[in-house]
């Protein structure tokens, strides 16, 4: 079971973070509540490693995570009239693209730089709502540099928000712009959305901040920003140079 869904994971590109935000989605989808990610990230592991098998909800889950059926996922026995190579080839089905292609890339960016020179001229009310729209067509998309993108558009979605005082909503995107950067596997980007979240949480009180971690949105893991020199974040130096 854990090799066959290891594999389907790998297939598609996905690190086990972003595996984290397809349930999470899937989850949504089907009215369902999901674990704390850090409690997530050992469930999925002992799913991996055949440590641990899923109960019915979370097989429904994973199917609908992946689009593909429990035979192919290792979560039933084939049936009698599948051999290994046809179970195999199911679990190829739906299987997106790798990779992000670098016009649809350039367009999203464009559309990002865009967007951030509008908010210069006419504020975030303006601009917010087509940013989120765009975030969730961008993170719908395959590949790391997809996750990159998304990272960058969750950013600054959260700085939109957090200049309009709605604090609370910018911490989630912010914490989702992390999350992303990690699943791209962009450690700078990381940092940089490690800072900004830094700099929201600074702006709830005392009872905010408590609120948040009790409903799960400080798994506890990170510990905090650290300064790397260089950092390349695009949405900020646009930013600066435009105010």
């Amino acid at each position: 079971m854990g090799t066959l869904m290891a594999e389907a994971r790998k297939r598609r590109g996905w690190t086990q973070t972003r595996l984290q935000h397809e349930l999470r989605a899937a989850a949504g989808r089907l009215g369902m509540t999901l674990a704390a990610p850090s409690s997530l990230r050992v469930t999925i592991s002992g799913w991996e490693n055949g440590r641990h098998t899923p109960d019915a909800p979370h097989s429904a889950l994973l199917q609908e995570a992946f689009g593909l059926p429990a035979e192919a996922l290792g979560l039933a026995e084939p049936a009698d009239d599948l051999d290994a190579d046809e179970v195999a080839l199911r679990s190829l089905v739906r299987r997106p693209s790798t990779e992000l292609s670098p016009e649809v890339s350039a367009y999203f960016v464009g559309q990002l730089a865009e967007h951030v020179r509008m908010d210069n001229l006419t504020g975030p009310a303006f601009v917010v709502d087509t940013v989120v729209g765009q975030l969730a067509q961008v993170h719908a998309l395959p590949g790391a540099e997809a996750q990159r993108i998304a990272a960058r558009y969750a950013e600054f979605t959260g700085w939109l928000l957090h200049d309009s005082g709605e604090t609370t909503k910018a911490l989630r995107y912010t914490d989702q712009a992390v999350d992303l950067a990690e699943a791209a596997g962009d450690d700078h980007l990381s940092i940089y959305n490690l800072m900004r979240k830094s700099n929201v949480l600074s702006s709830l009180g005392e009872h905010q901040r408590r609120r948040y971690r009790r409903q799960g949105g400080d798994n506890g893991d990170r510990t905090g920003p650290r300064p790397v020199a260089g950092l390349p974040a695009a949405t900020g130096a646009l930013r600066r140079a435009a105010r």
